[in-house]
């Protein structure tokens, strides 16, 4: 067998029975599925004249090996023998397993790992390396100790989330796909908890989104891999007092049942109550009935004051908007629970909406900075992101429905925010489609059996549906809408922005390159400065820039932040830039290229224009890296232009 084909031997020999994707396995090892699926030919080959195994292929699902521990060990002796370099590289799968295993045992030794995945001592320390780098901002350590290994240092609560969201480790996931956690259990296992939390939500009519059944799922199996591991969440007295009284609770038990009967496992009481915050933390795609009046009545009070604000920031009349204050209550529910709970959100969105929407996302921390002190909680930046899509929608919205013909379905698994974005996106663009439902993936097929359907667009890939479908992304990009052009085989409007909003702003004495900076605090405190020296600002200008920064970092990605502060301390509207010779980290980003909005409070329509223009120019790496690359300000306008 050459290399490749011992590799992945290896690989299905160590998953012990579990079956893999061809996918992951064509991911991993870098070549295509035909590839893999070509090499599976000669593993098998292998396994039939080296032993009794099998090779397992489920059409659909994966492959897996079924083999004797004694056969296994002996094949695996005899590759080992047969190879003395090891490699070098672990595959971005392999990383997520040693990730897994590690937060799931707590231990294990660098040897172990060695052997495991045939790698050199330095690859693993490496990865080991990226790994704990990634596990300090979900609030857990990892050491390493002579004679025990890598060991995991973190409070219970803290491992659970890390290994919920190992799916992000090393990429940015698109949520709609497999999860690497759902895959760690048997298939009878993965296909009784379906089958349980469908029964469960049908039979209690809770109309959650398919991002937040999936991971529900993905807590559950985390939950009792954890308790096979003896170990337990504990929650205070108060907290389980106030959570047994619940309804939702008597629910959860009765599910908590079935899932101990799939499991063999006994699940404690305090494991039951924090199952059930996770739940009360759920998105939801529509009010439903049984909910807490005291957080209904505290999310439409937020909602309200919320978008009267936003009214006045965006001049748009989002008060008229019905379906922008239904769908606000309905997710500030669910917020205000995930905060009460102290249950985590991630957002893979979250860049991309600030690049895409700066004006509204922006507007929003500043209204939420407003209203800091009549909230309960602060309202971390993810969930502001989402909160952008509902207000974005309703502009979309607007600015007029058209008149409309073709039938399209829209399936989308994150809820009505993102939901509403892309109803509103294709009925913008497209005026030959008429939007008959936007829906979540389980409840396509009933619908498509009652109402006849011209084209599906969907954030999920779809099987066995044999009406006209495309898959786009959540925010229904330009390579998106030319999907959706190709099908339809129409024209889309063509809304261009006036690129002299930017430049008109933009004084040669302002404009700063190739500056050595190492944080971007100490670049606003250096900027204010210059700018009170010359009277364009108040004394007072550079300290609220730094509170709006802190509040949430305004990088828009791209290489390009956009701080700024109090419109009211601005005595002379202007936009200092300054490019960087070493980019640094701006938040969670990667920036080079500043543009510091000293503006006066002007019209919204303007401060709009002004800030899509800097989206677009964080969506082209082309311009920025022309841009951050010149010395001359010459050049420099002239890029501009």
């Amino acid at each position: 067998m050459r290399k490749r084909q011992q590799i992945l031997l290896r690989k299905l020999l160590l998953a012990d029975g579990q079956v893999t994707l061809v996918q992951n396995l064509a991911e991993e090892l870098d070549c295509s599925e035909k590839t893999i699926r070509n090499d599976l030919q000669v593993v098998e080959s292998f396994l039939e004249e080296q032993s009794n195994g099998q090779l397992i292929r489920k059409p659909g699902v994966g492959v897996s090996v079924e083999i004797s521990e004694d056969e296994k060990q002996n094949i695996l002796s005899l590759m080992q023998t047969d190879n003395n370099v090891k490699r070098n590289v672990l595959g971005v799968v392999e990383q997520k397993e040693i990730l897994y295993r590690l937060l799931i045992h707590e231990n294990i030794s660098i040897q172990q790992l060695t052997d495991r995945y045939f790698v050199s001592h330095t690859t693993i320390k490496k990865v080991i390396e990226e790994m704990e780098t990634w596990l300090k901002t979900r609030n857990v350590q990892i050491q390493t100790k002579q004679k025990v290994g890598i060991v995991v240092k973190a409070a219970e609560k803290d491992i659970r989330i890390a290994i919920q969201q190992i799916d992000y480790f090393k990429e940015k996931k698109d949520s709609s796909s497999f999860s690497f956690v759902y895959q760690q259990v048997q298939e009878h296992e993965r296909r009784a908890l379906d089958q349980s939390l469908l029964t469960f939500i049908s039979h209690y009519q809770i109309p959650l989104t398919d991002e937040s059944i999936k991971s529900l799922k993905i807590y559950m199996i985390v939950m009792m891999k954890r308790l096979k591991t003896n170990h337990i969440i504990e929650i205070s007295k108060d907290r389980v007092s106030f959570i047994t009284k619940k309804q939702e609770f008597q629910w959860i038990e009765k599910l908590v049942e079935e899932l101990e009967d799939i499991f063999l496992i006994k699940v404690p009481d305090h494991e039951k109550v924090y199952l059930t915050m996770q739940f009360l933390g759920a998105k939801f795609q529509e009010r439903h009935e049984d909910v807490s009046a005291s957080v209904d009545k505290q999310a439409e009070w937020i909602a309200e004051v919320l978008t009267k604000r936003l009214s006045v920031l965006a001049l748009m009349p989002f008060g008229n908007d019905e379906t922008l204050k239904e769908g606000l209550k309905v997710h500030l529910y669910s917020v205000l629970n995930r905060l009460t709970y102290e249950l985590p959100v991630q957002n893979p969105l979250a860049s991309d909406i600030k690049q895409m929407y700066p004006f509204m996302f922006d507007a929003l921390i500043t209204a939420l900075q407003d209203m800091e002190e009549e909230l309960p909680f602060k309202i971390p930046e993810d969930e502001v992101a989402f909160l952008t899509l509902h207000y974005q929608a309703s502009v979309e919205r607007i600015r007029g429905e058209r008149q409309l013909n073709k039938k399209i379905v829209i399936v989308c698994h994150m809820g009505i925010g993102v939901s509403e974005i892309l109803r509103s996106k294709i009925a913008t663009s497209f005026h030959e489609t008429d939007i008959i439902a936007i829906l979540p993936q389980n409840k396509l097929q009933t619908f498509l059996k009652e109402r006849s359907v011209d084209l599906i667009v969907s954030t999920v890939p779809l099987d066995d549906i044999v009406i006209p479908h495309v898959t786009v992304t959540p925010l229904f990009n330009e390579n998106d809408k030319n999907k959706l052009r190709n099908v339809l085989k129409g024209k889309v409007e063509s809304q261009g922005v006036s690129d002299s909003i930017l430049k008109s702003y933009l004084k040669e004495n302002y404009i700063f390159l190739h500056l050595d900076i190492e944080h971007r605090f100490e670049l606003i405190e250096k900027l204010s400065e210059r700018l009170v020296h010359d009277g364009l600002v108040e004394t007072d200008y550079g300290h609220q820039a730094l509170i709006r920064e802190r509040a949430a970092a305004t990088a828009i990605g791209g290489g390009i932040a956009i701080p700024h502060g109090d419109p009211n301390l601005v005595r002379e509207s202007t936009i200092v830039v300054v490019t960087l010779k070493e980019p640094i980290i701006w938040g969670t980003e990667s920036v080079s290229l500043i543009f510091f909005l000293v503006l006066k409070q002007e019209s919204s329509d303007k401060r709009r224009r002004l800030f899509h223009q800097l989206s677009r120019l964080a969506g082209n790496p082309e311009k920025v890296a022309k841009v951050t690359g010149v010395t001359d300000i010459d050049e420099f306008l002239a890029i501009m232009d």
